[in-house]
């Protein structure tokens, strides 16, 4: 199974990751390669054999720069969209924008996933 986990910060994304049974990629290790060559890193994953998840923001930002590479095939078999914020107390106005940035995008590549038999899970 490849799994990619989206969501905004403090989603829970990293702690669902580690319950999953399979070697994780953070996309939050990949930043300071700085954003657009950090989604490029990702992208690249999702053309290796799994099983695998790739969780963190920039992973939705990775899995429209696969899409648009490569016009078919399918960049992993599920996609988990993780919304709600599980520690609002640390919560900046930063975070916000990066959450409305994460569901922008999901918004724009959602029906292709799923045309192409990507299994996506809203939470």
């Amino acid at each position: 199974m490849r799994t990619v986990i989206c969501g905004g910060p403090k989603t829970g994304k990293t702690t669902l990751s580690q319950s999953l049974p399979r070697p994780v990629y953070h996309t939050d290790d990949r930043i300071p390669l700085g954003w657009s060559e950090a989604s490029e890193s990702v992208a690249q994953l999702f053309s290796s054999h799994g099983p695998w998840t790739v969780e963190g923001a920039a992973a939705v930002r990775a899995l429209r720069k696969w899409l648009a590479s490569n016009p078919t095939g399918k960049p992993c078999d599920q996609v988990i969209l993780l919304s709600g914020v599980m520690d609002s107390a640390q919560y900046t106005p930063r975070h916000a924008a990066m959450a409305k940035g994460v569901e922008t995008v999901f918004a724009e590549i959602e029906g292709e996933l799923l045309s192409r038999g990507v299994e996506v899970i809203r939470q």
